[in-house]
């Protein structure tokens, strides 16, 4: 059976026996630093390099398997998209004497199609740049899934929440009626089973219909399987926050 994008694969390497909070930490840091622009193309690219290396790195020590690679691909094409769009400027503002000009001040600009397309080499550069950002940062978002129980998470952002509690008293009201710590614990929960829903309900739909039917009702079959995504991960969010809720109420009243 194939396993779902970001869900958790028990293995006994460096990483998977890691503790939780240092690659929560250590992800929240690629991430940060993935997307840190400092102003200088150089430092940028050096920090680039140096996120790169510890992501493989990661993804080495963990012995992922290649094939995860391909788990990604939506990734790539959402990356590429962005590019598209971004190296591909339309306009449709200048028309003197009937014919398509670039706008005022992007000469450099190389124009396509009469004008009408306008392609930068300094977008190109940067479109890539960010669609590779947006890779690595799923990458290392994979990495962290795969290595990391959600019980350990859990248990993690609560021992943070009891620190914070610590050390700013002034806000343990506001820490006890909201709880962030299950806040954060259900959203980071909810991007794996996001993806574990949809690859049960799309395997059941698939078992469901005949192959020779499946290109057929494609759109009304993605509709279908769309809808009932959003119901089920209602249904999950809802159990989920009961069942943490009712943990936390059995802890409490063990103390």
């Amino acid at each position: 059976m194939k396993t779902p994008v970001f869900s958790y694969q028990k293995k006994n390497t460096l990483v998977h026996n890691a503790p939780a909070s240092v690659k929560l930490a250590v992800q929240f840091l690629l991430c940060f630093f993935l997307f840190l622009r400092t102003g200088s193309e150089k430092a940028e690219i050096t920090v680039l390099a140096f996120c790169t290396a510890v992501i493989a790195a990661a993804f080495i020590l963990a012995r992922l398997r290649f094939q995860d690679l391909g788990k990604l691909s939506f990734v790539l094409c959402i990356g590429g998209l962005y590019a598209v769009f971004k190296i591909f400027r339309l306009d449709f503002s200048g028309t003197e004497d009937g014919q398509f000009r670039l706008p005022a001040g992007t000469q450099e600009g190389i124009p396509l199609l009469f004008g009408i397309i306008e392609v930068h080499r300094e977008e190109v550069r940067s479109a890539f740049l960010y669609a590779f950002r947006f890779f690595m940062s799923a990458l290392a978002a994979l990495i962290f899934f795969h290595t990391t129980p959600p019980v350990e998470i859990k248990f993690t952002l609560e021992a943070l929440q009891e620190q914070a509690g610590k050390i700013f008293p002034f806000a343990r009201r506001f820490i006890r009626k909201r709880n962030p710590a299950l806040l954060l614990t259900l959203a980071i929960h909810f991007i794996p089973a996001v993806f574990q829903t949809w690859n049960r309900i799309d395997r059941a739909a698939k078992a469901r219909l005949p192959r020779r039917k499946r290109r057929c009702i494609a759109p009304t079959r993605l509709y279908g399987e769309l809808t009932a995504l959003l119901s089920c991960m209602i249904q999950q969010a809802e159990n989920k926050r009961k069942a943490i809720v009712n943990r936390s109420a059995r802890e409490g009243t063990q103390e």
